[in-house]
Formats: structure tokens, C-alpha cells, sequence
């Protein structure tokens, strides 16, 4: 025991104070307690001098006198040696609010721990950010490509794209335009069917041509889709019968905001299309692009338009050419193999009717798929490639974890005297354990607030990156984190903030920590080189 000329004058302002508790409660923790608080000045003063003394009265203070209240209350009722801690409360009542109030306490309590060395917290935030940023990169560029509903379309589950397929089960996306009028004439478990091409346009507003990429689309295209023009109107059922009488387009909304600069008096204005006057009728809405959402489309024109806009035969009447591509919108309560049934029954009559060139003969069957803005025969290898960096990111959050394990693990063999005076106060382990693992979570938390700033970064920066393509298409992604992803990026950080801060909490409040009151012992010192020894194991194996 330190001699008191020793002591500075807050710790013996401290021990004066003491003699608010009974006589029993400072013969048995005055010592402790003394201990706790000399280090806890230190701790103070050196992280702000006379500022952290002050912040650190400010709340030692009031729970001095508030404990000492209720170890006199316990006396007076002979309740001595009842667990009292006015921080630390022993068993949270079962009550749902007391629950809440327990958690609310100790994220508290968490963000004051945390606050007390700030440089510690920033770097390990700043680690874990960079972790949650890559893992939240990848998966918002996932989300957009692949997992993000078309943008623009109602009820988009509904929506399935209609494959030929062969006995062996290869398929073929090609359809002639008298077999997409099969389909959706004989139809009765679709609302809908519509079909679509891409064509290569020229559009002239007045000045110089624009070399852009449009759809040729039937006239139940938009109403398919359950998409609703940001101006004007789309393609009515006049306009999807007379071969060369409809020359009408609709614009997309990036075109119209970049060429015309948003003029709302653009309806009805004529303009040209691959040397063709075309009347506008109408723009797309906002992020809507077409079918293949990553690809820019300026420009839908009616599927009676082929000859002027698509140079070649007029393919309309011919059953060989294989053009189009289709996809339909179910009908509530039919399911995908009722549907699939119908069309693969409509697809056989019309092998059988019309005559369909050899190479369409063996297909007979259909095959359905989620309408998910690729082709599906590319969702899936997309996806499995996205999975793989997804993988690669996780490694790296892993590493990111395992680091921020090693600095909590460091800091727990720092606080084992702490711990032994709430256990000697009588908190229990699980009561300990849920509280630095409140540290844990709150610590991830920031860092997930940092990663998905570092994700914004990223996102933007990929959009910028030309993609390889075979050939020379306008590719546009929006891969802006959604709701989904931020979703996706608290759950990450909260199953990291749990596992990684187990192993430092499990270790803080465990072993014979009434020894810690005078020292470590030897068994413990050895746990925590294992433990420490495994974390530089793991991080070693994740990074090579």
C-alpha cells in the first residue's frame, strides 16, 4: 500500500471520501477502490491533464455518493454484502424495459470507455472501415448489376424472361416476330408478353448526329413492364399494327436531360432517327434504361418501325429470323411451371404449324427466368464473379477483424483490474462480457459508418472504369449504395463487432480475477499468449 505523503490530492481526497460507505463495505474494497482510482488518474492525466481530472470527478462523484447511499440503505435493512454497483447493476430485470435500459446503459457506458483514449478508437475505426469499405464496394456493385430490381418496373417479381430451350436443355433467347404473336395471342397465364430488340441509332435534334443505342419494342413493351413515362405518354395499340405508320419514339430521360437539356415543350417536336422524322410522344423515366438495365438506352421506337430504323429485309412476316427476345409478366396465383407448361405446349404447335427452319425444329420447350436487368444465361456467371471478389473483400474485413481483436485483446489485459473490482463488487461474467462486447459492436459500428463513406468513393470511382466489352455498347451503372446494401453493411458490423470482440471480452472477465488485485497471475499471462499467438496465426494465414 502506497504511503499517504505519497498520494496526490486527489486520491486522498478520494479516500476521505470513502468514509461515506459503512465501515464493513471500506475494510473490505477501500483498498480496491483506492486503487482503481489511482489508476484511473493516470489514465486521466494523460489524456488531457486538468481537463480529464475535471471529466473524470465530474463522473466519479455522483456514483460515489449514489453507491454509498444504497450500501447505508442495504445496512439499515441488514442487506450487507448485497452486489451494489451503481455503473454495473448485477441482474437487469427480466422486464423487456429493463432489458432496454441495461442496453441503453451500457452502450452508454461504451462510448464514454471508448472516448477515453480517442486515438486507439480512431485507428481502430479507420481499420475497420477499410474492411467494411471493400466488402460494401462489392457488394453495392453486385447489388446494382444483379441483385437490384429493374429500376422502373411495377412489381418486377412478376416479370420472367422466356427462353427456347432443346431437349438437351441449351436455350436460345432468338424469337421471330410471328412466334412472339403465338405466344401472346394463346397466352392465358400471362397478363402480358412483350418483345424487344437493340438497334444502333443515329439521332439528329437539329444538329449533328448522335451515334446511340435504342430498342425496337412491341407496343405493350412499357405496359408490360408497369413502367410510367417521366413525360408524355408511350406506345398505344394504334401504333403496334400498321407496318411503317407509327414513325413515334420514346426518349430516355438521360438523352433528354444531356441533348435537350429537360425542354418539357420536347413532345411533339420531330426529330431524326437513322436519317427517318420521328414525333417524340414521350421520355422514360429516371435510371430506367431497357430490359438490360447496365446499357444506356436514349431511344424506344415501335416495333412496326423495323424497315426505317433496322436496314435489311422487313423481318415482321417471317417466321426463320430469329430477331427478338421476349419476356412477360405472370398472372397472380399461376406458377412458373404452369407458365412454363402453357408457352412449351404453344411452342411445340407452332414448331408443328408454321414450319420453323431446322435450326429452330429441336427447340420445343421453354424455359423461365427472373427478369433481372442481364441476360440469364450472363446473371449467373456475373454473379459467381461477384461472389469470388465478395470472398476476396470478406478476407480482407477478416484481416481488418482480426487486427482490431489483437488491440481489444490488449486493452482487456489493461482493464483485468478494473474487471476484478466490478467481480468483487459482485458483477457477474456474463453482465462483463455483454458490456465490452457493447464496446465491441459500437467500435465496428463507426467503422461501418467510415466504410460505406469509403464504398461512395469507390462506387463512383468504378463507374468511371470502361468495362471490356466485345463490343462497342454505352454501358451505364449506377452502383450508388441502396438501402439494401446499407442493411446488408450494419448486419456485416454487427456479426463482426460480436465475433471479434468475444475472444477480448471472454479473456477480460475470465480466470481468477480476484488475483488481478495485486498482480497477474501466470496462467492468465499464458491464456493471453495463446490467445494473442492465434490471432497472429490467423491474420497471417488470411493475408497470404
Amino acid at each position: 500500500m502506497r504511503s499517504a505523503s505519497s498520494r496526490s490530492p486527489s486520491e486522498r481526497a478520494y479516500g476521505f471520501l470513502l468514509v461515506l460507505y459503512p465501515r464493513a463495505f471500506r475494510d473490505r474494497f477501500g483498498t480496491d477502490l483506492r486503487e482503481l482510482f489511482r489508476d484511473q488518474c493516470r489514465a486521466a492525466r494523460a489524456g488531457g491533464g486538468g481537463t480529464g481530472m475535471a471529466r473524470l470527478w465530474l463522473r466519479t462523484l455522483p456514483d460515489l455518493v449514489h453507491a454509498a447511499f444504497l450500501e447505508r440503505l442495504g445496512a439499515a435493512v441488514n442487506l450487507f454484502g448485497a452486489s451494489i454497483d451503481s455503473t454495473l447493476p448485477q441482474q437487469p430485470p427480466a422486464t423487456g424495459d429493463g432489458m432496454f435500459h441495461t442496453l441503453a446503459h451500457d452502450l452508454r457506458f461504451a462510448v464514454r470507455t471508448l472516448g477515453k483514449s480517442p486515438v486507439s478508437t480512431a485507428v481502430a475505426a479507420l481499420i475497420i472501415s477499410l474492411g467494411t469499405g471493400a466488402v460494401t464496394t462489392i457488394f453495392s456493385a453486385a447489388n446494382a448489376i444483379v441483385l437490384r430490381p429493374l429500376p422502373g418496373a411495377t412489381r418486377p417479381g412478376q416479370l420472367v424472361e422466356i427462353t427456347r430451350t432443346q431437349g438437351d436443355g441449351r436455350g436460345s433467347l432468338s424469337a421471330s416476330y410471328p412466334y412472339f404473336r403465338r405466344l401472346r395471342d394463346g397466352t392465358r397465364a400471362f397478363n402480358g408478353l412483350a418483345a424487344w430488340t437493340m438497334i444502333p441509332l443515329t439521332i439528329s435534334t437539329g444538329g449533328a448526329g448522335t451515334t446511340s443505342l435504342g430498342n425496337i419494342v412491341s407496343g405493350d413493351y412499357f405496359a408490360v413492364l408497369g413502367v410510367r413515362p417521366a413525360l408524355g405518354r408511350f406506345f398505344g395499340a394504334d401504333e403496334d399494327s400498321t407496318p411503317g405508320g407509327s414513325p413515334v419514339v420514346v426518349l430516355g430521360h438521360g438523352f433528354w436531360q444531356s441533348r435537350l437539356g429537360g425542354d418539357s415543350s420536347v413532345i411533339g417536336r420531330t426529330i431524326g432517327l437513322n436519317g427517318h422524322p420521328f414525333t417524340v410522344i414521350g421520355v422514360a423515366p429516371r435510371g430506367f434504361h431497357g430490359v438490360y438495365a447496365p446499357l444506356q438506352t436514349d431511344a424506344w421506337v415501335p416495333l412496326m418501325m423495323q424497315a426505317q430504323v433496322r436496314p435489311g429485309p422487313v423481318l415482321l412476316a417471317n417466321s426463320g429470323a430469329g430477331w427478338l427476345e421476349l419476356f412477360g409478366r405472370m398472372r397472380d396465383g399461376i406458377t412458373r411451371d404452369a407458365g412454363r407448361a402453357e408457352l412449351a405446349t404453344l411452342t411445340a404447335a407452332q414448331v408443328a404449324d408454321a414450319g420453323e427452319p431446322a435450326e429452330f425444329q429441336r427447340f420445343t420447350g421453354v424455359r423461365l427466368a427472373s427478369l433481372s436487368g442481364l441476360p440469364s444465361e450472363a446473371s449467373g456467371a456475373v454473379l459467381g464473379f461477384m461472389a469470388l471478389l465478395l470472398a476476396a473483400a470478406g478476407l480482407v474485413l477478416l484481416i481488418a477483424g482480426v487486427n482490431v481483436a489483437g488491440m481489444l485483446l490488449a486493452r482487456a489485459v489493461a482493464r483485468r483490474r478494473e474487471m476484478a473490482v466490478r467481480v468483487a463488487l459482485g458483477a457477474g461474467r456474463a453482465r462483463l462480457v455483454g458490456q465490452l462486447l457493447a464496446e465491441s459492436v459500437i467500435l465496428f459500428l463507426m467503422g461501418a459508418a467510415g466504410g460505406v463513406l469509403f464504398a461512395v468513393w469507390g462506387t463512383r470511382a468504378l463507374e468511371q472504369i470502361k468495362l471490356p466489352v466485345a463490343v462497342d455498347l454505352p454501358v451505364s451503372l449506377d452502383l450508388t449504395p441502396d438501402v439494401r446494401v446499407l442493411g446488408f453493411t450494419l448486419i456485416v458490423s454487427l456479426i463482426t463487432g460480436v465475433l471479434f470482440g468475444l475472444a477480448p471480452a471472454l479473456q477480460a472477465s475470465g480466470g481468477d480475477l480476484t488475483l488481478s488485485l495485486r498482480n497477474d497471475s501466470a496462467g492468465a499471462g499464458t491464456r493471453r499468449s495463446r490467445t494473442r499467438n492465434a490471432l497472429v496465426v490467423g491474420q497471417l494465414a488470411m493475408s497470404l
